[in-house]
């Protein structure tokens, strides 16, 4: 098992245990849905419902639940100041975001709250299944909606050049990890692809912070936007372990 900070290990690395769930939005016939779809999921449990910040608050103490997935609008109050105060108070319990909005603001307002997933509510269900397993490994996720918006919105908005740092200066490896987060790809995919694990991945991403002093996946979201890195077909010596796997004959 893998230990995690305060001793407790995440419930996705355990498939024996499932990812004990709330439900936190204003309307009761979304949660209806929502806990339909959830419990076809064998390795979910959806433990409660809240329709408010103050039930919300309440069944967390009581309930402890592993995953809060909630909205941005919610009686009371919002769903960002929710999270930061979650996150405060029960740093093992994960939030997701599922919402309507998909500006920019929200979705930075919502890491640095320190949500760890963030989905559309326009999205398909496969992507917050995605979130909230991510979100049960301790992981990030933007769901491809939200990330494409956030892209969109940046090259109609850009006023400014690239974040601090030299791109040249990173490492081949960092090169590699920047442009497959960028394309959305989770930790665990990164990892997969360079055939590292996902604890090197993630240390490459805080490297990759702190050398072009950005603060959040967004914002290297928006860097390899700005250097067109997004969409770019990658060349052999760029990933030799991807396209090794790749031109194996099918059997």
């Amino acid at each position: 098992m893998i230990a995690v900070a305060g001793g407790r290990t995440p419930r996705g690395l355990d498939a024996m245990t499932p990812l004990r769930i709330l439900l936190v939005d204003e309307y009761a016939i979304l949660r209806e849905g929502l806990r339909h779809i959830l419990a076809e999921i064998p390795e979910f449990s959806v433990v409660g419902e809240a329709a408010d910040t103050v039930s919300a608050l309440e069944q967390v103490w009581r309930l402890q639940p592993d995953v809060v997935v909630l909205d941005i609008a919610l009686p009371g109050m919002n769903g960002l100041d929710l999270t930061a105060r979650l996150r405060q108070s029960h740093p093992q319990t994960q939030v997701v975001i599922l919402t309507g909005k998909s500006h920019e603001e929200y979705v930075l307002k919502a890491l640095d709250a320190g949500a760890t997933g963030f989905v559309h509510k326009r999205a398909e269900s496969h992507m917050l299944i995605a979130a909230i397993r991510a979100a049960g490994r301790h992981e990030h996720y933007l769901c491809p909606m939200i990330r494409d918006d956030v892209i969109r919105q940046f090259l109609l908005e850009r006023r400014h050049g690239p974040a601090n740092g030299h791109y040249d200066a990173l490492s081949v490896r960092e090169q590699q990890v920047l442009r497959l987060l960028a394309e959305g790809h989770a930790t665990r995919k990164v990892a997969e692809l360079l055939n590292i694990s996902p604890k090197t991945v993630e240390k490459h991403r805080v490297n990759l912070m702190h050398k072009l002093g950005l603060p959040n996946l967004v914002a290297l979201v928006k860097y390899a936007v700005s250097l067109e890195l997004v969409g770019v077909e990658p060349t052999r010596q760029e990933f030799p372990t991807q396209r090794m796997r790749t031109s194996l004959p099918k059997k």
